[in-house]
């Protein structure tokens, strides 16, 4: 008998993309502990911002959006717009309440239906996982009021931006029923329409669900806060230009995206990057969205790559917008910004693009399977 040949086992090689995730992580926290009094009052600004701005606007309508979800309010919205989902987006009626409450309402409510008609059973995974790449923008007052009244003092540019993200988001539902449609397996199916039991218990788990939906999107405000205050500190004594702080803000966060463009000189490039951030929506919300899915089975590939595609087209509708439709007032603050480099409009384009090609590469086989 002739003896074995020793197996020869692999040496453990960090996977590329955990490695680059370790890094930033560590970065992360190497930048935290160096400014932890920054970090620390951030992170005050974010529970303050919380108890006054982001719970008092999104609970109620998370509590009332689980309880029409079990009320059968998706039984109720499928009746009447079955036929224009189907034929639009490729989903089954029940798809239709987490379209009309994220787009009334803002995220995360939409997801937050998208996911409590899954645990129903009234949507699929891939449904599920479908709705969620086109049912979350931001609300209209946050638009209207927050970034086109407060920051640029034109309405009109608010409702450009709302509409703009309602937009860009059924454009990428339109786009993915077209080139990427569901599996016949879990193709549309008719819905039952039957009264549900409705009782105080649907009041109390209602409660408990919202709840719960809430700490996840409070604690990622609270982190997001000492982030996006340590790296806007840090990027300061490096002399970043701002325009480029802009972009990297809305990246990381929304709010912080917006103020940080509506203070450029440019107001064309600073619509622009106000659009992106607003399209985008910061991985902050990223980070909420897909904290209600966990362990859900839901790829976070086709929600990322939607976003992504949604922030340059609200971009890029901003950019038209200041540059054609009506050239926005400079803001008052804009006095003491830095002016913007002379390849601003070209590298703030590259990074972009280059975060989508990121995102690409990483989920690339979710993306070519046909039953994302």
């Amino acid at each position: 008998m002739t003896a074995k040949s020793p197996v020869r086992r692999k040496a453990a090689v960090l996977p590329r993309a955990p490695a680059l995730f370790c890094i930033f992580f560590v970065f992360l926290l190497a930048m935290i502990l160096r400014n932890a009094q920054i970090a620390a009052r951030c992170m005050r600004e974010g529970l303050r911002l919380c108890a006054q701005t982001v719970i008092p606007a999104l609970f109620p309508f998370m509590v009332i959006s689980e309880l029409l979800v079990r009320c059968g309010a998706g039984n109720a919205a499928g009746r009447l717009l079955e036929k224009p989902v189907r034929a639009l987006f490729g989903l089954s009626p029940a798809a239709c309440a987490p379209l009309l409450l994220g787009g009334l309402c803002g995220f995360p409510v939409g997801a937050k239906t998208a996911i409590s008609l899954y645990d129903r059973g009234e949507l699929s995974r891939e449904e599920a996982q479908r709705v969620l790449t086109f049912c979350n923008v931001p609300s209209s007052g946050f638009l209207i009021g927050a970034v086109g009244v407060s920051l640029y003092g034109n309405r009109r540019f608010g409702v450009f931006l709302f509409f703009a993200a309602l937009a860009s988001s059924l454009l990428c539902g339109l786009f993915l029923r077209t080139f990427f449609p569901l599996k016949k397996e879990t193709a549309p199916v008719s819905l039952s329409y039957s009264i549900p039991h409705i009782g105080v218990s649907t009041f109390t788990k209602a409660v408990s669900e919202a709840t719960a939906s809430m700490l996840s999107v409070c604690a990622c405000v609270v982190f997001f806060s000492s982030v996006v205050g340590c790296l806007s500190y840090l990027l300061a004594t490096c002399s970043v230009p701002a325009d480029f702080r802009a972009l990297l803000f809305g990246v990381c966060e929304i709010s912080s995206g917006v103020g940080a463009a509506a203070s450029l000189p440019s107001t064309s490039l600073g619509a622009a990057l106000c659009g992106f951030s607003v399209g985008w929506s910061g991985l902050s919300v990223h980070l909420q969205i897909l904290s209600i899915g966990n362990d859900r089975g839901i790829s976070p590939a086709p929600y990322l790559m939607s976003k992504a595609v949604q922030g340059l087209l609200c971009g890029l509708g901003a950019f038209v917008y200041a540059t054609i439709v009506e050239p926005l007032s400079p803001p008052p603050q804009s006095a003491v910004s830095l002016a913007p480099s002379e390849g601003s409009v070209l590298y703030a384009t590259a990074v972009s693009l280059i975060f989508l090609l990121c995102i690409v590469l990483r989920y690339k086989r979710q993306f070519l399977r046909a039953d994302y």
